[in-house]
């Protein structure tokens, strides 16, 4: 009796929110760079962008358009960027300087490190393509091949912890370009090395 009281509850949400179905704290991670958008129409400009191996939430879905929730690190003062860390240059989103206005504060930090106070934010938007994925090691292991096989042409592979997350930024700037691959192929490289840095490792996403 209890799981057809159950059953019905489902279907009753799901007809009186049309096609859309719910999915409370489902967490899933961009396969790939995307455009953001405020709502769910074709004729909408993109706000802005999801980088690849962004963690966020889903909201809702249909056949063609996901809602979803992200959270992370906003620089005080240049809250249209989103990082996932306060601190750390790991980019999750950038959003246009109009849409930044659509950003939550939630709370307000000082990093020692960078001597700059931080936000913690968050915003809602809509992807079109499906391109996500519910599991990051997926993207980690595509991230360690390609880091194996391509970043060793021109020295010996470097460990991930060696460096920090803000200098892996330099060091892949300088050294991305020379692997021949795409640019979100590189930014996929920089996040893993980021997301094992020797102050992040503890504690990646």
């Amino acid at each position: 009796m209890k799981n057809v009281i159950i059953a019905i509850t489902a279907l009753l949400g799901i007809l009186s929110h049309g096609a859309y179905v719910y999915a409370e704290d489902l967490v899933a991670y961009s396969l790939q760079t995307m455009p953001l958008f405020f709502n769910a129409d074709v004729k909408e400009k993109a706000v802005g962008k999801v980088f690849i191996a962004s963690k966020f939430i889903i909201l809702q879905n249909n056949e063609k358009w996901t809602e979803i929730k992200l959270h992370g690190w906003s620089q005080e003062g240049v809250e249209r960027i989103i990082y996932a860390r306060p601190g750390k240059r790991i980019f999750t989103a950038v959003l246009s300087a109009k849409a930044a206005k659509h950003i939550k504060i939630h709370n307000t930090v000082h990093d020692p490190d960078t001597d700059l106070n931080w936000n913690e934010v968050s915003v809602q938007g809509w992807i079109k393509e499906k391109t996500y994925t519910p599991n990051l090691d997926i993207l980690w292991k595509e991230a360690w091949t390609l880091f194996t096989t391509r970043c060793t042409a021109c020295h010996q592979r470097r460990i991930p912890h060696k460096y920090t997350a803000n200098q892996w930024t330099g060091l892949l700037k300088v050294m991305g370009p020379r692997t021949g691959l795409p640019k979100d192929k590189q930014r996929l490289i920089l996040k893993f090395l980021q997301n094992h840095a020797k102050d992040t490792r503890q504690t990646s996403q």
